[in-house]
């Protein structure tokens, strides 16, 4: 039997390289904001070409702070993992 930890390590585990499994639903649903967020950039542009920058500027920051959110629920349920595997390897 493999080494799961080896393998995290040799990198023949990469969980940050598994494609997400695409569903209709999750294509339809980004394609359906990406058509919005066009029309409205375009509606930006046509009202005052600065507009456009600070919404892609609040835009990008609302991105950051959503994937430092992912991160860190991603750590705190690796860590629950860890303590969840502990507890059932710790003899009492």
């Amino acid at each position: 039997m493999n080494n799961i930890l080896e393998d995290l390590y040799y990198c023949k585990i990469r969980p940050c390289d598994t494609p997400r499994p695409q569903s209709q639903k999750h294509e339809k649903l980004m394609e359906t904001a990406s058509n919005l967020s066009e029309a409205f950039l375009e509606k930006l542009d046509n009202l005052e070409p600065s507009l456009r920058r600070e919404y892609v500027a609040l835009t990008d920051a609302q991105t950051a702070a959503t994937l430092y959110e992912y991160y860190q629920n991603f750590e705190i349920g690796f860590r629950l993992g860890v303590k969840l595997a502990i507890a059932v390897y710790t003899k009492n």
